[in-house]
C-alpha cells in the first residue's frame, strides 16, 4: 500500500508518480526485472495501483483523490476510547 505522512492517507498524486516510474521502469528495463526474476511482482505493483484509481473513479466528473480515516489517524496509538477506565 502506498501510504504518506506516516499515518494512514492515501494521497492520489504522489501514488500517481509512483506507479508512472514503476510502470516506465518496467516498460524501459523489462530485461533486466525478467533476469532478477522480479518482472511478475512490479506487474502485481502496478496492477494494484491501476485497480485502486479505477475504483476511485466513481462517475464522469465524481473521483476520490484523498482517502483516509480521521478517527483512526488521530486515535491508533494510545487512543483513550479503547481504554477501559
Amino acid at each position: 500500500m502506498f501510504l504518506k505522512a506516516g499515518d494512514f492517507v492515501k494521497f492520489n498524486f504522489p501514488m500517481a508518480g509512483a506507479m508512472t516510474v514503476l510502470s516506465w521502469g518496467g516498460i524501459d528495463f523489462q530485461s533486466g526485472y525478467e533476469m532478477a526474476g522480479q518482472l511478475e511482482y512490479l506487474r502485481e505493483a502496478v496492477k494494484w495501483g491501476t485497480d485502486y484509481f479505477i475504483k476511485c473513479y466513481i462517475g464522469p466528473e465524481e473521483i476520490y483523490a484523498q482517502v483516509y480515516e480521521l478517527f483512526i489517524i488521530h486515535c491508533i496509538a494510545n487512543c483513550t476510547v479503547f481504554l477501559n477506565l
